[in-house]
């Protein structure tokens, strides 16, 4: 039987119902071994390759039965693999649920640190005063001057066991606050009252050492003016406002930082609440069930199916 053409097998297959077998010698034998997919009013149909001396082997099946998950819509798999996608949800808001109720909760609390800059003063260079009249760069250099792990050290000190100068630092966070000239002195603790002491203590300390440094700056400066005015048998106006200005500094430290009036703010649960943390996972979760649906869907389809699409 001379193999007829692509095209007038393809007509007389298509003018045929889903189920029905080519006429002629040869029957089907429900495999497809490679061809294209065609589309019938009633069916696909999958022709093999045409050779002169061998029957024309047609696999006919409903077009729903072996559509091609490359083909299926992303409706069609969820309402296929639905019973998939909710065991998906179900672990995942599942797993939130656990972790809300295991997890041990933490709190934050922050103090404020004011930053005054400095007027420029040429006799006070050696002290690193924070300066500029940009609430930018005075913050950045303020968070710089106070972010220290010599702070860290005092804090852990201050604090006893079970601190120490790593867990601090892992603890607190030090940032600026927006175009303003205030710092935010952050920390997480496993209470409220042990969060807001640790924000307390750290910014103390980072006080307490910067008006310490500025202190022996101010009075090492100082002893070298006064120095200078012996060996020059006397002193200008502005050597002598310069000495006051150290000296003072000597007393009090550095102006340009402090806590702030209302250096406490409202102490909150820390990281994401729980009803959100639940509802995230249930997003993730109807995610994750249709990305792992259409794998499954596809996998399946694959495997079911003899027919090898091109």
């Amino acid at each position: 039987m001379p193999a007829p053409s692509p095209d007038s097998a393809d007509r007389d297959v298509q003018s045929l119902p889903a189920g029905d077998t080519m006429p002629g010698p040869y029957p089907t034998n429900g495999h497809a071994v490679g061809g294209s997919a065609i589309y019938s009013g009633w069916s696909r149909v999958v022709p093999t390759q045409r050779s002169a001396d061998g029957p024309i082997i047609l696999d006919r099946l409903p077009a729903g039965e072996i559509r091609s998950a490359a083909r299926r819509s992303v409706l069609t798999i969820v309402a296929r693999r639905w019973k998939l996608i909710v065991l998906v949800v179900l672990a995942c808001v599942a797993g939130s649920v656990a972790y809300v109720l295991i997890a041990p909760a933490k709190y934050q609390s922050s103090v404020q640190i004011l930053v005054t800059p400095a007027e420029p003063d040429a006799s006070l260079d050696g002290l690193r005063l924070i300066g500029g009249s940009e609430p930018t760069r005075a913050v950045q250099t303020a968070v710089a001057l106070l972010n220290t792990q010599d702070v860290a050290v005092r804090t852990a000190e201050g604090l006893g066991d079970p601190y120490t100068p790593e867990a601090v630092e892992k603890a607190v966070t030090v940032t600026p606050r927006g175009q303003s000239y205030i710092v935010n002195v952050t920390a997480v603790a496993g209470t409220p009252d042990a969060a807001e002491l640790l924000a307390r203590t750290f910014a103390r300390s980072a006080l307490d050492l910067r008006n310490a440094d500025v202190k022996a700056q101010a009075g090492l400066i100082a002893q070298s003016l006064k120095r200078s005015m012996i060996a020059a048998g006397g002193a200008s106006d502005a050597q002598k406002a310069a000495l006051a200005r150290l000296d003072l500094l000597a007393a009090t430290g550095d102006p340009t930082v402090s806590l702030a009036p209302t250096a406490s703010m409202a102490t909150s649960r820390a990281g994401i609440a729980p009803p959100l943390t639940v509802f995230l996972a249930f997003l993730f979760g109807v995610v994750l069930g249709v990305v792992l649906a259409m794998a499954w869907d596809a996998i399946r389809s694959r495997a079911g199916s003899d027919a090898q699409w091109e």
